[in-house]
């Protein structure tokens, strides 16, 4: 089996995912799946999930994510990305996890994501990220 790592570059996508810390937002989101799973939970998917997990899941989820530096934008992006979205985008990890070669939408959805990370796209005076007062 491959590690996501492989899975990535075999992709193609792993140079748009690079600046969104992509490999560690997975690690963070991989603990909540084991946790869930020894927790006994039917379905751990959903302890990641942006829309069934539990309040205080979604909490947990969203303070360790936090502690990689995403803004508010950024973190939601990483989670829809990594876990899917109510719009039917079934989340990398899930892709990851069935060996599935990407679709051109699916590329295409990863590269839209990519642009809530670029520096060109941050508000003018914000090149670090970081709000200007």
């Amino acid at each position: 089996m491959r590690t996501f790592q492989q899975w990535l570059e075999r992709e193609g996508i792993e140079e748009h995912v690079r600046p969104m810390q992509i490999r560690a937002a997975f690690e963070i989101l991989v603990s909540r799946l084991d946790a869930a799973r020894a927790a006994g939970a039917v379905d751990p998917m959903r302890a990641i999930s942006t829309r069934a997990a539990g309040p205080n899941s979604r909490l947990a989820t969203r303070r360790m994510l936090e502690r990689l530096g995403y803004s508010p934008l950024q973190r939601r992006s990483v989670h829809r990305l990594l876990a899917g979205s109510p719009s039917g985008w079934p989340g990398l990890l899930r892709l990851f996890a069935c060996d599935a070669e990407l679709s051109a939408e699916q590329r295409r959805y990863v590269a839209r994501q990519e642009r809530y990370f670029r520096p060109d796209d941050l508000p003018p005076g914000d090149a670090d990220g970081l709000a200007v007062a």
